[in-house]
């Protein structure tokens, strides 16, 4: 679930098909200074500066917070565990509206979407396969073992509240 001024949203998906999900909106308005400070390390903040020289319209730093949101919505439920800011480096694409979150091992993929007034992103994780698993507790439906593949589907085939539109 996600939600900020106007606008609310909730992901579902087959058990069979999507492990876990994570969604998060954003209004796109600039990320206070201090917030971007907590939330990025070096690597990242120096990508948002690029991103920003190359496409100033789009509000990067609250886009790579809300992309951390997204990763931590589906991270949590899965293992139990959680995360810092810094515990996800986050690299967002521009050209593809898509985003990598590497944490734990595992890489992560997702979408983003930016409206005039709007900032979305959702991963999701697919479901197990056989001989595969993700970092976990152990509890019902979390496996304890360690990831075998760094991979994630960019969103669930059920977002298309979440496809790009015109950003340039």
């Amino acid at each position: 679930m996600t939600h900020c001024t106007g606008y609310r949203a909730a992901a579902v998906a087959a058990a069979s098909r999507i492990h876990a999900v994570g969604i998060d909106a954003e209004p796109h308005e600039a990320l206070p200074p201090e917030v971007g400070a907590l939330i990025t390390d070096a690597g990242e903040r120096t990508d948002l500066e690029r991103l920003s020289a190359r496409h100033p319209r789009v509000h990067w730093g609250r886009l790579l917070f809300s992309a951390k949101e997204s990763v931590f919505k589906a991270w949590y439920p899965l293992t139990g565990q959680w995360l810092d800011f810094h515990d996800a480096r986050v690299t967002l694409h521009p050209e593809s509206r898509t985003f990598t979150a590497d944490l734990a091992g595992t890489r992560l993929r997702g979408r983003w979407a930016a409206t005039p007034r709007l900032l979305t992103t959702a991963v999701a994780l697919p479901a197990r396969r056989e001989g595969a698993g993700w970092a976990g507790s152990g509890r019902a439906g979390c496996p304890a073992t360690a990831p075998t593949r760094a991979t994630s589907p960019a969103a669930p085939a059920d977002a298309r509240a979440l496809r790009p539109r015109p950003w340039r």
